[in-house]
């Protein structure tokens, strides 16, 4: 399996993974839009949602959110939970034949430690695996 670090895409690929926290908050973007109902319609919705299941996948179409962070936790990164993602990642590849894979290297919240060792997770879950390209998607 090719593992290629780097901010430009070296290749087409067939999905993307973002880093994600159990609230789905990370992905959210920052822009303010008009909302087509009450703040108590809104309050109601919100009352019902349960958190995502640190370690899980959450799919949109090509795009898929590996929650990884906790931010109730401190630090909000979980290692396990990545390691549950990255293992979700590799049945759900083997189930549609993903070949190539963008995935977004995680923020743990320490500085200077690279990436190999992300690449050294990555390469364990993807064993007999169909991916056979992963770029890995840094700042």
């Amino acid at each position: 399996m090719e593992i290629v670090v780097s901010n430009r895409q070296p290749f087409p690929v067939e999905a993307v993974v973002f880093e994600e926290d159990t609230h789905l908050v990370l992905s959210a973007g920052n822009r303010v839009r008009a909302v087509p109902r009450t703040m108590e319609e809104s309050l109601d919705e919100l009352a019902g949602f349960d958190p995502c299941k640190l370690g899980g996948l959450v799919e949109r179409g090509n795009q898929l959110f590996a929650i990884v962070h906790d931010f109730d936790n401190e630090p909000s990164f979980s290692l396990k939970a990545l390691r549950q993602a990255l293992c979700e990642l590799a049945r759900l590849s083997l189930a549609s034949g993903l070949e190539s894979i963008a995935i977004q290297a995680p923020h743990r919240g320490e500085e200077g430690d690279g990436h190999t060792w992300i690449e050294q997770e990555i390469g364990r879950a993807f064993e007999g695996c169909t991916v056979r390209r992963v770029w890995l998607i840094v700042d």
